[in-house]
């Protein structure tokens, strides 16, 4: 339930807890003394204020160059982890490019070494296909059979009688 309100006075007046009260009795200060007080209590209060600011300023700029600091540090960390890494990928590259060379250079002596010997295969094979080839020559005209069927190729020539499958008879 509301609260009871407090009756005017019969006499028509306000009462002390009323605004009108209040009103009439502030009177401003017209002494030279009160006025300083109140400016001496107004540049308290303007430095109490600045004072704050300053205090806000400061720390404002203090978690500024905290957090600067932070990621300063932070990229300096992930700097040096790419660095690493690429020092890394670096080393391998120049090994797999010395291991590359090194295949290559044993690809180029296999390479030679095989030239060589086929070099020297090629010319035991002349050497032998030429050897065989005098020996089956010279044992051509020295095989007594084989002098017989000559002379019987070439008589058989000279009396027409039997021709080979060109029509010529057997030469030396």
């Amino acid at each position: 339930m509301a609260p009871n309100r407090k009756r005017p006075t019969p006499s028509g007046e306000a009462g002390f807890d009323s605004d009108e009260d209040l009103l009439s009795s502030y009177k401003p200060p017209t002494t030279s003394a009160a006025l300083e007080g109140g400016m001496q209590k107004i540049e308290k209060h303007k430095s109490q204020r600045n004072n704050y600011r300053k205090d806000i300023h400061k720390d404002h700029n203090a978690r500024l160059a905290d957090l600067k600091q932070r990621i300063e540090t932070h990229y300096e960390v992930q700097l040096q982890e790419i660095e690493a890494h690429n020092t890394q990928l670096t080393n391998r590259l120049a090994a797999a490019l010395e291991k590359r060379a090194a295949c290559e250079a044993a690809i180029t002596k296999h390479v030679e070494t095989l030239r060589e010997d086929c070099a020297h295969l090629a010319l035991l094979l002349t050497a032998v296909h030429e050897g065989r080839a005098e020996k089956a020559q010279a044992a051509r005209v020295e095989s007594p059979a084989v002098k017989a069927v000559v002379a019987a190729a070439n008589g058989a020539r000279d009396g027409a009688a039997t021709t080979g499958p060109r029509g010529g008879g057997v030469r030396d």
